[in-house]
C-alpha cells in the first residue's frame, strides 16, 4: 500500500472523472425524511479533488436540530431544479 506521498499525480481528466463518480455516489444518498438525494438538495457546498486524489467535501444538513448541525445554513435556493420539481416547489 502506498502512502499519500508516494501516489502519482492524477491528470486533469482523471481528477474530473473521479469528481463525477463522487457526484454520482452522492446522488445515491437520500435524506431520510425527504425523497431527494443530498447532492440535488444542495447540501453539498463544495466538492474538491486534488491532483493526488484527495477529496474534500463541505456540506450541511437539512435539519438545524440535528446534533451535528452547524453552519453554513442551508436554504431552498441551493436545491437543483430537479429536486424542486420532485418536491413540488416549482
Amino acid at each position: 500500500m502506498q502512502s499519500a506521498e508516494q501516489v502519482d499525480e492524477m491528470s486533469e481528466t482523471q481528477t474530473a472523472e473521479l469528481k463525477q463518480r463522487l457526484i454520482e455516489a452522492l446522488r445515491s444518498v437520500h435524506d431520510p425524511e425527504i425523497p431527494v438525494n443530498i447532492y440535488d438538495l444542495g447540501l453539498i457546498y463544495r466538492l474538491d479533488v486534488d491532483e493526488k486524489g484527495v477529496v474534500e467535501v463541505e456540506m450541511t444538513l437539512t435539519a438545524p436540530a440535528c446534533p451535528v448541525a452547524g453552519s453554513p445554513a442551508w436554504t431552498q435556493e441551493r436545491m437543483s431544479d430537479e429536486a424542486m420539481l420532485q418536491l413540488g416547489l416549482f
